[in-house]
């Protein structure tokens, strides 16, 4: 994870191959990003564990051709694990944070959001070079 902008200028400068995660959970965040210098390809942006109040980062990470990551871990997560939710809340949960924009869920429990993101995987997504198909 890359906290700071010389941090992710010093990482893509070791390898311009480099996928670093950043953390970016507002738009001040994604409009500094454009000045860094850094591909958006090459950056997932870490938004929030906190469920987003607009989608406004997600689109406009999106836009640049950079992916994101939400955490369910602070939220749908630990709801479940304390009993609060029952499982279909939990995986409804997971499929929402994908319908808001993120590509990536950082999940504690990842069998369940395996589970529940299993329908959604398409051989033709644009994410179907992380995916390994089998029967």
């Amino acid at each position: 994870i890359a906290y700071s902008a010389d941090d992710i200028r010093r990482c893509y400068a070791l390898s311009s191959d480099i996928m670093m995660e950043v953390m970016m959970g507002s738009m001040k965040q994604v409009e500094a990003m454009d000045g860094i210098g850094v591909p958006w390809p090459q950056v997932v942006s870490f938004v929030s564990h906190q469920l987003p109040e607009s989608n406004a980062v997600f689109e406009a990470v999106h836009q640049r051709k950079g992916m994101c990551i939400q955490g369910s871990s602070r939220n749908y997560d630990r709801q479940y694990i304390q009993g609060v939710i029952g499982k279909e809340e939990l995986l409804e949960g997971y499929t929402s944070l994908i319908a808001a924009g993120a590509d990536i869920i950082e999940a504690d429990l990842a069998i369940e959001a395996g589970q529940a993101l299993a329908p959604m995987q398409r051989a033709e997504s644009s994410k179907s070079s992380y995916f390994t198909w089998t029967e």
